[in-house]
């Protein structure tokens, strides 16, 4: 499963990287892949940054893709300190523009790096650097004699080692400037004779003649040995990159292919390739490759293909009149940087049994389950493995962890029956990675029932109701909102200032607005006379343009104001429904919209028709893989065995003009399935209308399609139509999945003005549009306006009859724009609020800033906040919806706090931040769970996968460099209840005797050998490491190993009850609590050690306990349906645990042990709070670490473990 992977997909155009940096030092290594644009319309290098910055110019190293049939060469310019530059110029031979290339690349410092490996090795690479002119050419005149540099290690190899080289420079350029033109000459790098000390060096002219004498390039070269470091079973010999702030475990080959490296017309074979290790990588790697001699004169590499089992590559070549691309086959040097496995399903309980058919009924629960595409049934006979189940037995899930039950029953050959010793389970992954559970005995039972306990929404939001109605509030437009009383206490009490008035005009849907004075005033703005040129439209703090319809310059009676709202973000959608624009008095953000005269000429191209879209979108399931930036989709859609189809209806009613209708359909892939050839990719989708095939398309993996196809009118029927998309399941794979975002039908009408108005798509070669108008007693009104807000008022617009005409605009582009016609009642009206957003000016004056929900701005919070200021800390509390007025422009997304503490943190060096109120993924309750979300949270990808990983880290990422600036913590309260709980507990922590707090718990789980960790003795090791033996006051152990090795019938349940008694009332009480092993969201271990009922029953009401978990899913809270294990441990009673830190998703081990190792060294001997301590190792790593957004506090920031007093 690839969760840990140095190659994550970034937010901008390039994949992301894994990134290494020593302590907050400068960078020394970091890999990863990206895309160069495509170079019809581009005109400039594609810039890839490098984060954070080198502290010399690194050495870059880049393999392209065979994207684009024309010679292309990865050529790279402007390397600096902080990024470089890329494109792939075609040879003088072509036109010069080149399709988009995907790339491979890494940048490392220049020097030798000794990198460790976990099982005690190491690898060393050496980078050099040298400027030369020397050439080797295939030229028949005009070029220079033929030269190598000579280059020796510094390090000793014991062999040949495997070496990469590439031009950092383009300092030879004598025809055209790429990218959009050839480059001549063409150059690139020639190798040869790599020997265990150095090895020869030049630049290749290739088939260049007339050249002449080069200029000097610079040309960096790469040595490794070569090698192979993999997590495998019985063995972790991965590279660890923690000591320079990378990731603790990256698989890593380092390869010497055959001669079977041949060239571009001899086409890109399975023969031509550099395989890797079975099982090496659980995810494409990053790879980068360079041809290590010269067989034949010329050519550089290329790839087509990478997965997790080999790197395919070919040679290119320059073309010249009357040659092909042919090569013989040469040697190539590659190197691979992938990932470690971690655990995608947490299995809760399995059993087996015999009806009375005789058949065997497998039963099994799961207690989470993350990208996991299905399940196998295995039965052991004569000591082999046989599978049971024909077809793959599909998840209950879409991606999300999640406990699910199944059952299946199975008639078993007798024989097979009679002989099979035991039986099993395997998880099958979306990435096609396959994990085995057992061997289980026929007839027992394994684990237990799930006891998640489902989350009381309904009495939550009656509670919720009623308290904010106590704190002063009032529900207006389904928002709350203080009411005037409760304003009018904020001013005498002279907290904060009450800034302007604002007007926030709530809208659902994009479209042409209009909101009027009357209107303004029914809400009870008191607008009368204000100059219209200082009233502002502004959307998140943005000038918007807005035409206001007035006789005079000031707003008055009957005037009214006219603007365009957009679509609201994918990013924004995924906490609200709503876009807030507003009206404020700003003559500096008052923008008119243009005015145009409309001139339509008899002899213009004309245009009597509309494009009118039908869409359908539901939000009806969450896929956190989802790589377009949105989380909800409308279908899902599996195809196994047979072809599968889903369809969508349109009733269309109006007459359709006979234009091709644009259909338009976005989708998401669900599996990325290992080997398979890029000529046979995992999807294949089909989409018929009215049972006739538009599009097909195949694609790969995890990314997302946009499926666009015209659709002649003669195809559509007047009234129902259909969309169907099928998967034929013909890929080559077990499966096929797909999910379905929506799909919209846009249709030609004969333009005609409803009581909706009319919306015109600009079209290119169209020069008026003419409407079917039947105005009547009624006015029309024309405006033009673009997606990015841009608003234009048509005026001489003709009416000739019933026919409406007027002029497109001249010299715009027609993408993006449209036309509305519009009479009065086809505005949209917003909602209208009025609002004072604090100005909380200088006053903040905090240390401590607590930032809550109202509606727990209560007498607990405030006795929590006046312990803070007795422990020497300003602390300040601020409520959650005043920072959505005053820094989210009235948009309730987590990015109003981060703004709030950007502008605070101007005048205040705040220390600590809490956030007090949870919240679930579903913020608009597409699942109709009645789920109240308190404080949202930001998302971010904590591998190339995995799109959508809660993390409060962005919110105090002040500076904007991916790492945060300050210690931050949550309580995810709901209740009243859950916030009394955990503030009691936290301060009798803070005022109780530090003496049970030096007594330390480690836990672990059963030695998982399958995946060779051996739990009890990784923690042991972390346990020495980080000081906690020589530390602690006390150490226990409940090791799972050490019960299952005695001779006793309840080896779990004497486990857990011993756990239990260490946090019964009359125990000494446990201050640290470590656990190391599987584990979900709901419980530790498979065999369920300790579970979110057990939680609920500790008895350590004096001595709440610090929880530290190297597990998955430990601080993950946002189910919207179930009890986590963390809520339970917090918040059910004030037992339990104090705080917890640790992954909120999955994680593997030697990443959660080397934070916590750090954690508790920081804490103990840095005399540090653990916030701090958190905040000191995250600034140690790079901002793309998985384990900056992963791990998560929940808890007090600002407490202590022992020994740090």
């Amino acid at each position: 499963m690839q969760m840990k992977n140095c190659c994550l997909l970034a937010l901008l155009v390039f994949g992301g990287s894994m990134h290494c940096a020593a302590y907050g030092a400068a960078n020394t290594f970091q890999v990863g892949s990206g895309t160069i644009h495509d170079t019809f319309a581009n005109n400039s290098f594609d810039e890839f940054p490098l984060s954070p910055d080198f502290a010399d110019t690194p050495a870059v190293f880049i393999l392209g893709n065979t994207a684009g049939s024309n010679s292309c060469e990865v050529r790279l310019q402007n390397i600096d300190t902080d990024s470089f530059e890329a494109v792939c110029p075609e040879d003088s031979s072509w036109d010069g523009e080149h399709a988009a290339v995907p790339v491979q690349f890494a940048a490392i410092a220049e020097g030798v790096q000794t990198i460790p490996t976990n099982n005690g090795g190491s690898v060393t690479f050496e980078v050099g650097c040298v400027t030369t002119n020397a050439v080797q050419h295939n030229c028949t005149t005009g070029c220079d004699t033929e030269s190598y540099e000579p280059i020796m290690f510094s390090s000793t190899f014991s062999s040949a080692p495997v070496v990469i080289a590439n031009i950092q420079t383009v300092e030879n350029m004598t025809l055209g400037a790429p990218p959009s033109n050839p480059i001549e000459p063409m150059l690139s790098v020639a190798i040869d004779d790599i020997t265990g000390t150095g090895f020869n060096l030049a630049l290749d002219l290739n088939k260049e003649d007339n050249v002449g004498s080069l200029n000097d390039e610079k040309i960096c070269w790469l040595a490794v040995e070569e090698t192979s470091h993999c997590d495998l079973v019985g063995t972790d010999d991965t590279l660890n990159f923690s000591a320079i702030g990378g990731p603790a475990s990256v698989a890593f080959e380092a390869i010497i292919t055959p001669d079977n490296i041949d060239g571009w017309d001899n086409n890109c074979n399975n023969t031509e390739e550099a395989t890797f290790t079975p099982g090496c990588f659980t995810s494409t790697p990053v790879a980068i490759a360079t041809k290590r001699g010269r067989q034949e004169p010329e050519g550089w590499l290329r790839y087509c293909r990478l997965n997790t089992s080999e790197l395919r590559l070919t040679i290119d070549e320059q073309r010249v009149a009357g040659q092909n691309r042919e090569h013989v086959d040469e040697t190539a040097s590659v190197i691979a940087f992938g990932s470690s496995f971690t655990t995608p399903v947490s299995l809760a309980r399995f059993e087996t049994s015999l009806n009375k058919s005789n058949r065997v009924v497998f039963e099994w629960e799961t207690e989470s389950e993350s990208f996991n595409f299905g399940f196998n049934l295995w039965a052991e006979v004569a000591g082999e493995w046989t599978q049971l189940n024909k077809s793959i037995i599909v998840s209950n899930t879409d991606g999300l962890a999640g406990g699910q039950s199944y059952r299946k029953t199975l008639r078993l050959n007798p024989d097979l029956l009679a002989e099979a010793t035991a039986f099993g389970l395997s998880s099958y992954d979306t990435s096609g990675y396959e994990e085995f559970f057992g061997p289980f005995t026929l007839g027992e039972e394994y684990g237990q029932t799930s006891e998640m306990r489902p989350i009381e929404w309904t009495a939550i939001r009656a509670e919720y109701n009623q308290r904010m109605q106590q704190s002063g509030y009032l529900e207006l437009n389904g928002r709350w909102k203080r009411s005037t009383r409760a304003r009018k206490a904020i001013r005498d009490k002279n907290e904060y200032q009450l800034g302007k008035e604002v007007i926030n005009l709530l809208s659902a849907e994009p479209g042409l607005h209009r909101v009027s004075f009357s209107e303004l005033s029914a809400a009870g703005a008191d607008w009368h006379g204000i100059p219209v040129s200082e009233l502002a439209i502004t959307y998140q703090g943005r000038a918007i343009p807005r035409a206001v319809q007035s006789d005079n310059s000031t707003f008055d009676q009957g005037d009214s104001i006219v603007y365009y709202v957009g679509d609201l973000s994918a990013k924004d959608a995924l906490y609200t429904q709503e876009m807030v624009y507003r009206i404020q008095r700003d003559s500096s953000k008052a923008i008119d919209a243009d005015r145009v005269m409309s001139s339509p000429q008899a002899d213009a191209t004309r245009s009597a028709s509309v494009l009118t879209p039908y869409k359908v979108s539901d939000n009806n399931i969450y896929v956190a893989t989802s790589s377009n930036g949105d989380p909800w989709v409308d279908r899902k859609l599996l195809a196994y065995g047979r072809e599968a189809a889903t369809t969508y209806t349109f009733n269309i009613t109006k007459a359709i003009v006979d234009k091709p209708a644009l259909l338009t359909v976005r989708l998401v892939g669900g599996i990325d399935f290992p080997s398979v050839p890029l000529e046979n990719p995992d999807h294949h989708v089909l989409v018929k209308v009215n049972g006739r095939t538009a599009a097909a398309t195949r694609f790969d993996g995890f990314q997302h399609q946009l499926i666009e196809a015209l659709v002649p009118a003669s195809d559509l029927l007047s009234g129902l139509n259909t969309v169907e998309i099928v998967l034929p399941g013909d890929t080559g794979q077990i499966a096929d999945l797909m999910y379905i975002n929506d799909v919209e039908l846009a249709v030609h009408h004969p333009s005609e003005l409803l009581d909706q108005g009319v919306v015109i798509p600009a079209e290119s070669d169209i020069e008026v549009y003419d409407i079917e108008a039947n105005l009547g007693a009624q006015a029309a009104e024309v405006f033009a306006y673009q997606s990015s807000g841009n608003l234009a008022v048509l005026d001489g617009v003709e009416l000739n009859g019933s026919v409406l005409s007027f002029s497109a605009l001249s010299g715009i582009k027609p993408d993006n724009t449209f036309y509305a016609v519009m009479t009065d009642s086809a505005f949209r009206r917003p909602s209208i609020s009025l609002e004072r957003p604090i100005n909380f000016g200088t006053n903040l004056g905090a240390d401590y800033l607590i930032v809550a929900h109202p509606s727990f701005i209560n007498a607990d919070l405030q006795r929590f906040a006046a312990a803070k200021r007795r422990a020497g800390l300003r602390t300040t509390i601020v409520s959650w919806l005043d920072i959505v007025d005053s820094y989210g422009f009235g948009m309730p997304t987590p990015e109003a706090i981060r703004n709030f503490l950007k502008s605070a943190d101007q005048r205040n060096k705040i220390k600590y931040v809490l956030i007090v109120g949870g919240h679930s993924y579903d913020y608009n309750n597409h699942l109709a769970l009645g789920n109240v979300s308190f404080i949202p949270t930001m998302y971010e990808s904590v591998s190339k996968d995995f799109m959508f990983a809660p993390t409060d880290t962005p919110i105090v990422d002040i500076t904007g460099d991916g790492l945060p600036n300050k210690a931050i913590g949550r309580w995810p309260v709901r209740t009243e209840q859950d916030l009394r709980n955990i503030v009691n507990k936290t301060l009798r922590w803070q005022a109780d005797s530090h003496l049970y707090r030096g007594n330390v718990l480690l836990l672990a789980d059963v030695e998982d050998t399958a995946r060779a960790q051996n739990f009890s003795s990784q923690l042991e090791e972390l346990a020495t490491h980080s000081g906690i033996l020589s530390s602690a006051n006390n150490v226990q152990r409940i090791y799972l190993d050490d019960y299952l090795a005695i001779d006793t019938p309840t080896p779990i349940a004497d486990a857990r009850a011993d756990l239990l008694g260490r946090f019964d009332a009359s125990s000494a009480g446990v201050g640290l609590t470590v656990y190391n092993g599987h584990s979900s969201s709901s419980r530790w271990t498979f065999r369920n050690l300790f579970n979110a009922q057990d939680a609920s029953a500790m008895n350590n009401h004096s001595s709440p306990t610090f929880v530290l978990p190297l597990a998955c899913y430990t601080t993950l809270y946002e189910s919207p349906s179930m009890n986590s294990l963390a809520h339970q441990l917090l918040f059910a009673s004030e037992a339990g645990a104090v705080a917890l830190s640790g992954a909120a998703y999955l994680s593997e081990y030697r990443e959660n042990a080397e934070f916590a190792n750090r954690l508790i060294s920081q804490a103990k001997h840095g005399n540090m709070t653990v916030g701090q301590a958190i905040l000191a190792v995250k600034s140690k790593m790079q901002p793309w670490n998985d384990m900056v957004t992963n791990w998560s506090l929940l808890g007090d920031p600002s407490i202590r473990l022992a020994g740090s007093q």
